[in-house]
Parts: structure tokens; sequence; C-alpha cells
């Protein structure tokens, strides 16, 4: 499965499309990993949508911050993380 669509946000009549990344995390293994990671991306952009996989310990989120900065994020809380898949 791949990640097809775009949250779409009006800003006056322009639409904008932020960036959804998928992130490996591999040290994500329960719920005050969960917890930790959606405070942390929620701090740096409050207007973050962040999605769990914990089975596959991954982490998507759709943000106006750049891939390198949701991993500095991540690094940050105390989680390495590899960029899997980046759509826009």
């Amino acid at each position: 499965m791949t990640l097809q669509s775009l949250e779409v946000r009006q800003a006056g009549n322009q639409p904008t499309m932020e960036p959804i990344m998928k992130f490996s995390v591999p040290d994500m293994s329960c719920g005050h990993c969960k917890a930790t990671i959606g405070k942390s991306i929620e701090q740096a952009d409050g207007t973050a949508q962040v999605e769990f996989d914990m089975e596959n310990r991954t982490v998507t989120v759709t943000s106006t911050r750049s891939a390198d900065e949701i991993a500095g994020v991540l690094k940050e809380a105390g989680y390495s993380s590899e960029l899997l898949q980046q759509t826009r």
C-alpha cells in the first residue's frame, strides 16, 4: 500500500498540499514511545497529523516541516529513524 493521498488545507483561495512522510522507527515498541513521539512532533508543528503502525514500527507524518526536521525531532526525542517514503 502506498501513500497516494495528500491533505489539502485551504489558505484563502489557494489550497496547499503538505508532504506526507513515512519513517521507520525501530525502537518504537510501546504506548509510552507513541506518546513521546506524538508529543514531540506536535510541539514542533502543532498542525501535524501523526499516524502510528506499532506492528511495523513506522510513523507517518503530514506536516509543513521537512523530513530532515521531523527526523531531528525524532532524534531529540531519543528515537533513531529512517525516511522510507515521502509524497509531494
